[in-house]
């Protein structure tokens, strides 16, 4: 996809984080972006006929894209969407406070 400039007009550019398919009966792609305001309809048009050349099962069929904001932190450190892995070799430690007995004075 990285064969025509993405536009920017003004001084931002646009970023994409990641894309996900959400659903596969009408192609649904969900674009992150740092801003969904500079993410410009021929830019999305142009996509989805890089899309429809790169992938021929999508040729005649309609695809939907949505443009979401990616989540960042108060760092400005984009969060991932989908929750952190379990490691594994440590079993998770519970979360209930233990109580300790206090011997008496």
């Amino acid at each position: 996809m990285g064969r025509r400039a993405r536009p920017c007009p003004g001084k931002r550019s646009l970023r994409i984080s990641f894309v996900t398919q959400a659903s596969s009966r009408v192609p649904t792609l969900v674009f992150f972006v740092n801003d969904p305001a500079l993410f410009h309809f021929s830019y999305q048009r142009y996509l989805e006929n890089v899309i429809r050349d790169s992938f021929p099962a999508f040729r005649g069929t309609p695809i939907r894209i949505e443009v979401k904001k990616t989540q960042t932190s108060q760092r400005g450190v984009s969060q991932q969407t989908t929750p952190p892995k379990r490691r594994r070799g440590k079993p998770m430690q519970s979360r209930t406070p233990r109580r300790t007995l206090r011997q008496g004075k």
